[in-house]
């Protein structure tokens, strides 16, 4: 069911850059290339490289 929300967004997202003016298409990219970054560093920083702390560690290295 969420796949078929997600390719309807897409679909739309798609037919309104195509008819849309050129100032629209740039702010369609803009959003394309940011959801792109975040998703690229989520995979990075939260599936790749997960780093284990134990409860609290990080607040006494900052003096918290």
């Amino acid at each position: 069911m969420r796949l078929i929300a997600y390719l309807a967004v897409f679909a739309a997202a798609i037919a309104f850059t195509a008819t849309a003016n050129s100032y629209y298409v740039f702010i369609m990219a803009t959003l394309a290339l940011t959801a792109i970054t975040w998703l690229l560093f989520h995979l990075l920083f939260q599936k790749l490289v997960h780093i284990q702390f134990e409860a609290g560690v990080i607040q006494s290295l900052l003096g918290l």
